[in-house]
């Protein structure tokens, strides 16, 4: 099966209402080096598992990198015609716990996602829970907008389950978005749905961060990371 991911929302003008757009692989690339790299060479019996995985970039990525794991792919919006992936709401609990309590668990889940941005509050509510009621998933990381990182929702949230690394990226990500004019050699590397053939790069206005949670991790501190692509 397959992750793109949904994420950025611009303008309310935007015609892209699904706030659909594609990570890109160097903004993967980050997350995986930094966190998942040496972790999975040594222990690739895991899964990847994306529960707002859009047309597949994460997990896709993941697998060119760690070609030994399995991966799961599931959606913000249930828009998927695949039969690899899920077609339920990434924010119905119900759903979601019956689909890890039917994974294999004498293996290690790791959950990486970036969901819509708008809903980044509903997702940490909920994602947290899940995060500290299964023990066998290790890690869980989920892309945000540094802004997204404030405030005093965030604040609670983060008291409740503190991150153990934020990846803060020191330059504006590219994200992919649908276009009807334009193509580019890069999202040849994506898993595509029939209808989104077209894509052009779309560079984010702000910066973002990877806000990581990992068990194995004995700091009872946060580590803030300052990276370059």
């Amino acid at each position: 099966m397959m992750s793109g991911n949904r994420g950025i929302k611009r303008s309310s003008s935007s015609k892209n209402t699904e706030d659909f757009f594609i990570t890109s692989n160097e903004t993967i690339d980050i997350l995986y080096n930094s966190i998942y790299r040496d972790r999975l060479n040594v222990n690739p019996n895991a899964i990847v598992a994306d529960f707002a995985c859009g047309d597949g970039a994460i997990l896709n990525r993941f697998k060119a990198l760690a070609p030994a794991i399995s991966i799961y792919g599931n959606d913000i919006i249930a828009r998927i015609d695949d039969e690899n992936i899920g077609n339920y709401s990434a924010l119905d609990a119900l759903a979601v716990n019956a689909t890890l309590n039917e994974f294999d668990s004498s293996k290690d889940i790791h959950l990486v996602f970036n969901p819509p941005f708008n809903k980044s509050i509903d997702i940490l509510n909920m994602w947290s829970e899940i995060y500290k009621h299964y023990a066998s998933v290790k890690t869980m990381s989920i892309l945000m907008p540094l802004r997204a990182i404030e405030g005093s929702s965030r604040y609670k949230i983060f008291e409740r389950l503190k991150p153990t690394t934020i990846l803060n990226m020191m330059f504006r990500p590219t994200f992919w978005i649908k276009e009807d004019d334009h193509t580019s050699a890069d999202a040849e590397l994506i898993f595509i749905r029939n209808d989104v053939k077209m894509m052009k790069p779309y560079k984010a206005y702000f910066s973002c961060v990877w806000v990581v949670w990992d068990k194995k991790s004995n700091n009872n501190e946060t580590t803030m990371k300052f990276l370059w692509k």
